[in-house]
């Protein structure tokens, strides 16, 4: 979709100054809710591309905040957006864009309210977008925050699996779900890792966790494999590509089962997608030969 396209588009679904203080009067009394003040606050990035398993992992540091933190969920500020349902039944792949504008509009008052509030903060994204992260950080260094990052160090082919799943789940269940093109996940994929090199190289958090995904017998819940105390690889850059690395025979493993479940769904509720699933049965059988070369160089 080109620049002009875009524009249409997003006047098309724009709010008027009173929709967006009604829309994002509603955002900030969702998330903000019971929520108290701290002397020493938080910034806390949970980030990996799409389909890493963030949600799974905010819980785990909600916790550690004793459960008295924002949780800035893109999704969720996107779906309160008043005419997310309408947008998503007009333009299901292009949802994102269509509502960008004032999505993000919100999505930055409420982190700017958790800011000037003390308010711990939970902000959940890809990183996809190096520049706003790096100033994102900035701006709660300056107002004394303690900036922490916990990253999910997710193979591909189980986080592009994850978002085609999600999006399927959603499609049963009759949820207005957020389509993820390869390209984008892609791109999601790639920057993560460079906007965590910024982030380092212009030491803007004071500590990292990484994280592999959870397994069936630990209930899902994502296993720490690196802190910045115990050090167990030489950099959080060096955890992520080690995971990456090492967890792609997992994925290749668990393939089959999410691909049949995926199509079995499409073809009742959107065969029309069925073959936008050839990007993904390529990324397995380039992945499975990787896995295959490597064991028998062992």
């Amino acid at each position: 979709m080109n620049k002009e396209a875009i524009k249409i588009l997003q006047e098309k679904y724009k709010l008027t100054k009173e929709e967006y203080e009604e829309y994002y009067k509603a955002v900030n009394l969702f998330f903000t809710t019971g929520k108290k003040p701290v002397e020493n606050p938080k910034l806390v990035f949970v980030a990996g591309q799409a389909g890493a398993g963030k949600s799974k992992l905010i819980p785990v540091i909600n916790d550690k905040l004793q459960y008295n933190a924002v949780i800035s969920d893109y999704d969720m500020v996107r779906a309160m957006h008043p005419k997310f349902n309408q947008a998503s039944r007009e333009v299901p792949e292009d949802v994102h864009l269509a509502l960008l504008p004032d999505a993000d509009r919100a999505n930055e008052d409420l982190r700017h309210y958790c800011r000037d509030n003390n308010l711990n903060l939970i902000y959940e994204g890809t990183m996809r977008g190096t520049k706003v992260f790096v100033e994102i950080a900035k701006e709660f260094k300056d107002a004394d925050y303690e900036v922490d990052l916990c990253l999910m160090a997710v193979p591909k082919l189980e986080s592009y699996g994850s978002t085609l799943l999600r999006y399927a789940t959603d499609l049963m269940q009759n949820n207005n779900g957020r389509w993820v093109s390869k390209e984008i996940h892609d791109e999601s994929y790639d920057k993560f890792v460079v906007t965590l090199n910024e982030l380092s190289k212009q030491n803007l958090f004071d500590r990292a966790e990484v994280y592999r995904r959870g397994k069936k017998d630990e209930n899902g819940k994502p296993h720490q494999i690196y802190s910045t105390e115990v050090k167990e690889f030489e950099s959080p850059i060096d955890a992520i590509l080690y995971g990456r690395e090492n967890y792609i025979k997992d994925a290749v493993d668990d393939y089959a089962t999410k691909h049949d479940l995926v199509c079995e769904i499409f073809s009742n509720k959107a065969p029309n997608l069925l073959s936008k699933l050839s990007e993904w049965e390529e990324l397995y059988e380039t992945e499975k030969q990787h896995v295959n070369e490597e064991q028998q160089t062992r």
